[in-house]
């Protein structure tokens, strides 16, 4: 006779079942050419200029800011010159690093002697938490790229 799920495991499949729709879906809505949120032209933007040659960020006594570290746009840049979308680009460079930052949390708790459970249950709720509360998750936007860079420093220190 098969022995039953314990509790830790039921609740990592509940969460599991949860995630694992939304995820698809926007996995499913990076091809989409709208705007899945008002941030991505402008993020767009900021990647087209600096395929161009101009300045990533703007004059002091410019009107226009952008106080994001440069790294998204450069890496962004740098896989959309294979012939992609600027926008498509983005959303799959912010959807690895979603799924890197769910990972990276749960290898974190198991660093800090945390079992497996528990660690893949706060890694799966981080991203249910990103993914009914927010559209980070899958849009052209730098947010995730540095919580995965956050996390990846912490992983550093914790070894």
């Amino acid at each position: 006779m098969k022995p039953s799920l314990t509790l830790s495991e039921a609740g990592i499949a509940v969460l599991l079942l949860a995630v694992l729709p939304l995820f698809v879906r926007d996995l499913l809505a990076i091809p989409v050419l709208v705007p899945l949120d008002p941030n991505e032209g402008w993020n767009a933007a900021h990647t087209l200029a600096l395929m161009a040659g101009q300045a990533l960020y703007p004059p002091p006594q410019s009107l226009m800011v952008n106080n994001y570290p440069p790294l998204f746009f450069y890496l962004t840049a740098a896989l959309t010159r294979h012939g992609h979308d600027v926008i498509v680009m983005g959303r799959w460079l912010s959807m690895l690093t979603f799924v890197a930052t769910g990972g990276a949390i749960a290898i974190a708790l198991r660093l800090m002697r945390c079992q497996w459970i528990p660690a893949a249950f706060a890694g799966l709720f981080f991203s249910a938490v990103v993914l009914v509360t927010s559209d980070y998750a899958g849009i052209n936007d730098p947010q995730m790229l540095g919580h995965a860079l956050q996390l990846a420093a912490l992983l550093l220190l914790l070894r």
